[in-house]
């Protein structure tokens, strides 16, 4: 009968749910910070991406003046 009485207690307790509160503080902390790295990470993508085509002034005058001599020659 006290092994009934056990089970019976067992089956009555609560179960933790799956959003409860507690495990809402613990877990939203790290939600946020896993999202400010996807944004740092995305960030600095879109930078790199920015600057990746960036070419010293001077290379970049010696293409233009190359492409406006051969567009002179061959036209």
């Amino acid at each position: 009968m006290a092994s009934e009485e056990e089970s019976s207690e067992k089956n009555s307790a609560k179960k933790p749910s799956k959003f409860s509160l507690k495990r809402m503080k613990t877990l939203f902390p790290k939600i946020l910070i896993f999202m400010n790295f996807v944004a740092m990470g995305f960030g600095g993508y879109l930078a790199y991406l920015g600057t990746v085509g960036m070419t010293p002034k001077t290379i970049r005058e010696a293409q233009a003046k190359k492409l406006i001599y051969n567009q002179e020659i061959f036209a």
